[in-house]
């Protein structure tokens, strides 16, 4: 069984280009579940969203506002 930890990811619309809105979703691969979902806004000084996880997951994030593209500042892994 996998050990569980935790996946940072810090959402930064540093250029305040939009402005931005975006969905991160946290899905299984396996069975294409969708875990969580987290909506992003007003996010210029950047946010953290922080998820602990185990075993394999994929990230999926979407535009949500077609006047600007889908950012994300970084992403964290704890061991």
């Amino acid at each position: 069984m996998a050990k569980a930890h935790n996946l940072a990811i810090y959402a930064l619309d540093w250029d305040d280009f939009g402005p931005r809105a975006e969905t991160i979703q946290i899905v299984d691969p396996v069975a294409g579940t969708v875990l969580d979902t987290e909506s992003v806004t007003s996010f210029q000084q950047g946010k953290y969203l922080v998820w602990t996880i185990q075993g394999h997951v994929q990230v999926r994030v979407t535009n949500n506002n077609p006047a600007s593209n889908a950012v994300i500042g970084g992403v964290f892994f704890d061991p």
